[in-house]
């Protein structure tokens, strides 16, 4: 087995071009869906200080699930946020560690890449297992209200 210490740390022209062009597409996605995510949280906060003016004609126990949606929505905005950001900073750090040699660099913007990863797919494994619950208990629901009816006619053909 060879020593992993002895292997060089240099990276070939080809793969140093596709790094760069991997870094410069993930800090463009980055930026868009980060612009995304703060005008999706400005609409919000417009759109909150309009609701707080109708519930006073509604009427304040109404408005507590409007509330609490909104207030979700904001935690998810935020989250959204963060990861784009770390988009962002991995495609910056990877360019400034090509630019200046620097393994630092480099190290950091990985990290950041490896922890984009991990939440997506943590998100992802926890919206399959929630959707794979809500089928269960939708089903579950309609054959518990499904009439007892016979599984073929009684009167005949």
């Amino acid at each position: 087995m060879e020593d992993f210490a002895k292997m060089q740390n240099t990276l070939s022209e080809m793969a140093t071009t596709r790094l760069l062009s991997a870094a410069r597409w993930a800090r463009i996605y980055g930026l868009i869906m980060c612009v995304f995510s703060g005008f999706g949280l400005v609409m919000m906060l417009v759109s909150l200080t309009a609701l707080t003016s109708f519930s006073s004609l509604m009427g304040k126990g109404e408005m507590g699930l409007v509330y609490g949606m909104f207030f979700i929505y904001l935690v998810v905005l935020v989250f959204m946020l963060y990861l784009n950001y770390q988009l962002v900073i991995f495609g910056s750090d990877i360019k400034n560690g090509v630019s200046s040699a620097d393994e630092q660099y480099l190290e950091n913007g990985f990290a950041r890449l490896a922890r984009y990863f991990k939440i997506i797919s943590i998100l992802m494994i926890a919206m399959v297992v929630l959707s794979l619950l809500m089928m269960l208990f939708i089903g579950g629901m309609g054959a518990l209200m499904a009439p007892d009816a016979p599984a073929y006619p009684q009167n005949g053909f």
